[in-house]
């Protein structure tokens, strides 16, 4: 009888290990799908960066946004020299 108990207890005990294994694999396998999540999201912000500079630049070469940017630099220009005593 006290070896029924302890092979019962053991096999209980291998039950514990093996969901704890299976816990682990699921774990790692999750850190590597948000690894690969995380190299989209770069990729996504870098297409992202690269189109809002490509429409800076166009709108830089239409005339009115280009005599407004210069207008701005031009009036924040003056504002420092001001400051300076220039």
């Amino acid at each position: 009888m006290a070896e029924m108990v302890q092979t019962g207890e053991l096999a209980r005990f291998t039950e514990i290990e093996v969901a704890m294994k299976a816990e682990a694999r699921c774990e790692a396998a999750r850190r590597r799908d948000e690894r690969g999540l995380t190299t989209a999201e770069y990729a996504m912000g870098v297409v992202m960066v690269v189109v809002f500079i490509g429409v800076v630049i166009a709108a830089l070469k239409m005339g009115f946004f280009s005599q407004l940017v210069q207008t701005l630099v031009g009036a924040i220009f003056k504002m420092l020299m001001g400051v300076i005593g220039g």
